[in-house]
């Protein structure tokens, strides 16, 4: 019983994770992206810790900004802990965001 219950929720997690590729939308909120998942991870330490001067320094060294709603993004990759990889339309380097900072249909 144990074992069809674990295998559900992993199952769960598997499908909770976006296709890879999907085309998105950048949400208009005040979200947060950096150049790489750890920076965004760091970032979202600081923030859990409201070190905001920490969140302004990594934002001062430009590992990480604000970004701009209403733009088209792929998803690159996806994590179980809710961070994604976008692309912007058209660009072909990749930033890090949390899942909450896309719209995806």
């Amino acid at each position: 019983m144990k074992t069809k219950f674990l295998i559900t929720i992993v199952i769960a997690l598997f499908l909770s994770v976006f296709d890879s590729k999907a085309q998105c939308v950048t949400k208009d909120v005040n979200m947060l992206f950096c150049i790489s998942e750890s920076y965004l991870d760091k970032t979202i330490s600081y923030i859990n810790n409201n070190d905001l001067d920490a969140v302004q320094a990594l934002i001062d060294v430009g590992a990480c900004s604000f970004i701009a709603p209403y733009i088209t993004v792929y998803v690159e990759s996806s994590s179980w802990t809710g961070t994604v990889e976008i692309r912007p339309k058209g660009a072909i380097s990749t930033v890090w965001t949390v899942r909450e900072a896309i719209d995806c249909k």
